[in-house]
């Protein structure tokens, strides 16, 4: 089993049941309807994964408790004794989630959850009593949805179907029906907070500074980043542009788009002379000047970019007409072609000049913006002027020149700790330590000298060399000291 896809779908489980459960407990009786709620578990997750083990042939009850999935919530809406008395429909949200246990037991990477894992999901509760029903049913997936799954959240309930999975960004994906998604039950799906989503833009707009500081984006491409309606990027662009005051929004025919300047605007913080120069109609600051270029190029960019789309498909019709001419039978169709070709080619060399323009424009402005930027970048520095270099180095060559001069003082005039009379007895005793060593050294010397004077002894047995060598000593008692 692949330890690291588990803990990855186990997260998400954990993390999808928490926010449906705080959500519902935080929303009752304010905007969901309802005067409790009341959670219970339910074995949905644990049966869905019975049957996939029972499907591979694996009934090991270890198994089934390490895996993810095999936890599910019923939340249940309670509206009190009048409303029940009446007969009024009990709202109930049953949540789990969609795992993939093949690929998780062989260790393979999980692929999305398709169609029929949906429908399987769904259909252990077309078997369940009507008073018993859910009228909400969420299922989520760590690993995702194919589009045909996602196309069954769309289709009107009972009960009514909201798929859920993780973007990579960090937000949720969530797809509902269109009723669903204007009924008062919608709240209960919004996970996210203003500030978390905030943050989701900020980390998508790092992630497209080229973008930013050239074309722009979009409304509608910062909604297709985030994954939300395009009527909520607003409010987010607003908050980014006033805690970044780089960013702009620039009108150009009608659409807004987000873009970036290198410098920030200074209006905010400039001085009231600053201010003055402006009202009299001198030149602007470097910042504004920036701000000005960068807008400008933004519309330059744009404009350059729809033509670039209808170069795209005139180049495109260039090519079609080329090959319907080859394979063209007869003279008229091969005449009508050769016209049209005409035709395109020349649209096709117009709007190249005119795509060529705009790159010329905005190849000027981005250089002129560079420098600027590489001005008041210096400029902002306080950096030391040659003559300050130039007296620092010589102050400093003094003190290491004078501080190299008292260490070699210093080293000249140490005085040792030793005192004269210790340095003499010290002295004396390293000359017994040299004879010592000498008296040593010369006894094995005279020995090994010895050895070699004696003369060497005729082959004989080794019996006899002994018996004479014990014969020597006793000869030499017996005939004693001789007169000299």
């Amino acid at each position: 089993m692949s330890a690291a896809e588990a803990d990855r779908f186990r997260v998400f489980e954990t993390r999808l049941l928490t926010q449906l459960e705080q959500r519902a407990k935080r929303l009752v009786k304010r905007k969901l309807p309802g005067k409790s709620v009341e959670t219970m578990a339910v074995g949905d997750g644990t049966d869905a994964l019975r049957n996939a083990l029972r499907r591979m042939n694996r009934r090991d009850p270890d198994l089934l408790d390490s895996l993810p999935g095999n936890r599910a919530i019923q939340i249940h809406f309670k509206r009190g004794l009048w409303a029940t008395l009446r007969g009024t429909p009990q709202d109930r949200v049953r949540a789990t989630t969609i795992v993939p246990v093949e690929s998780i037991v062989s260790g393979d990477d999980a692929s999305p959850a398709g169609r029929d894992a949906v429908l399987d999901a769904l259909a252990r509760y077309e078997v369940m009593p009507r008073n018993g029903k859910p009228s909400i049913v969420v299922l989520g997936s760590a690993s995702g949805f194919s589009d045909a799954a996602w196309d069954l959240a769309r289709q009107p309930g009972p009960p009514h179907v909201v798929l859920i999975s993780p973007r990579g960004d960090g937000g949720w994906d969530i797809r509902m029906s269109d009723a669903m998604r204007k009924s008062d039950w919608a709240v209960l799906f919004e996970f996210e907070t203003a500030d978390e989503r905030q943050e989701r833009l900020q980390y998508h707009l790092s992630q497209q500074i080229e973008a930013l500081e050239t074309r722009g984006l979009s409304m509608d491409e910062l909604a297709a980043l985030l994954g939300v309606a395009p009527e909520q990027v607003g409010p987010l662009v607003e908050r980014a542009c006033r805690s970044d005051r780089r960013l702009m929004v620039v009108v150009h025919d009608g659409q807004r788009r987000l873009a970036r300047s290198p410098l920030a605007d200074e209006e905010r913080s400039m001085s009231m002379w600053s201010r003055i120069r402006r009202w009299l109609g001198l030149k602007p600051s470097i910042a504004q000047q920036v701000l000005d270029l960068t807008q400008q190029r933004v519309k330059l960019e744009q404009a350059r970019g729809e033509i670039d789309g209808k170069i795209e498909r005139l180049e495109k019709d260039e090519r079609s007409a080329v090959q319907s001419g080859a394979s063209a039978k007869t003279l008229v169709e091969k005449k009508q072609l050769a016209g049209k070709l005409v035709r395109v080619r020349r649209e096709l060399t117009r709007f190249r000049t005119q795509a060529q323009v705009y790159t010329n424009q905005i190849e000027v402005l981005g250089t002129h913006i560079h420098h600027l930027s590489l001005k008041q970048q210096g400029a902002k520095m306080d950096l030391p002027s040659a003559e300050d270099l130039t007296r620092s180095a010589a102050e400093a060559e003094s003190v290491m020149a004078e501080l190299s001069a008292n260490a070699e003082l210093a080293q000249s005039i140490e005085v040792g700790m030793m005192s004269p009379g210790q340095s003499d007895a010290e002295d004396e005793i390293l000359k017994e330590f040299e004879r010592e060593a000498g008296v040593t050294a010369a006894q094995p010397a005279a020995t090994s000298t010895a050895r070699e004077a004696m003369p060497p002894l005729p082959s004989e047995p080794a019996s006899a060399g002994r018996e004479r060598a014990n014969e020597a000593p006793a000869r030499m008692r017996s005939e004693g000291p001789q007169a000299g």
